[in-house]
């Protein structure tokens, strides 16, 4: 922010710069004639820059991951109140930053299973608590003959002949209440061949611990 507006990003090589020393203080204050003590820095003269301060904010673990800095065109009267308002802004910042970073770590790793799950060759599905069809890999469409909107909500036992239909129901319940199964039985597909396979099950539970389904 400058003057009172945002301002694009922009970028700069830490050396001979105030932030440079900031990285290693609690806190960093240049009241005035900062451009004097830091006259390989042009970009303080451009912006007529005549005092500075700033604050590191950490991460959990007390590593730098970025500044808090303030700038002014005149000389800095009570420092003392700047940086207990900058003590107080910067573990908030950091904050946000750790939230952030883990919000694109999560995503990235949704995004890398999901491209493992869309690659292997076999098939891969999540059924909810009632046994029906909510997630599943490409693998399924393709070795069935499903489409999309045939294979949402589907049935589990619609994917076994008759005759199999009680021995996999017991399986999947065993899968819900000891959290692990494994069958060896026929895979149904929509032009009623048969296929064989073998077919393993998981538990799967929301952040609470209860269960919502198995894959």
């Amino acid at each position: 922010s400058a003057g009172g507006a945002l301002v694009d990003n922009f970028e700069y090589e830490l050396a001979h710069t105030p932030c440079a020393t900031t990285l290693t203080q609690t806190f960093t204050c240049f009241a005035r004639d900062v451009r004097a003590t830091f006259p390989q820095f042009q970009w303080l003269a451009d912006l007529g820059v005549e005092s500075y301060c700033g604050v590191p904010f950490r991460t959990k673990g007390g590593a730098v991951s970025g500044l808090l800095v303030v700038m002014d065109t005149k000389p800095l009267e009570n420092s003392d109140d700047l940086q207990t308002l900058l003590g107080v802004f910067a573990p908030r910042i950091a904050a946000e930053f750790e939230r952030r970073r883990a919000e694109q770590e999560h995503a990235q790793a949704l995004t890398n299973l999901h491209n493992v799950i869309e690659t292997i060759p076999d098939i891969v599905f999540a059924l909810n608590t009632q046994g029906n069809l909510v997630k599943w890999n490409r693998r399924l469409g393709d070795v069935t003959g499903y489409s999309h909107e045939e294979l949402l909500n589907k049935p589990a036992l619609a994917f076994v002949p008759p005759e199999e239909q009680p021995r996999t129901a017991a399986a999947i319940q065993l899968a819900f209440t000891e959290g692990y199964a494994e069958l060896n039985g026929q895979l149904l597909t929509k032009d009623l061949r048969t296929i064989p396979y073998h077919w393993t099950g998981a538990l799967l539970k929301n952040s609470h611990g209860e269960p919502i389904g198995i894959t």
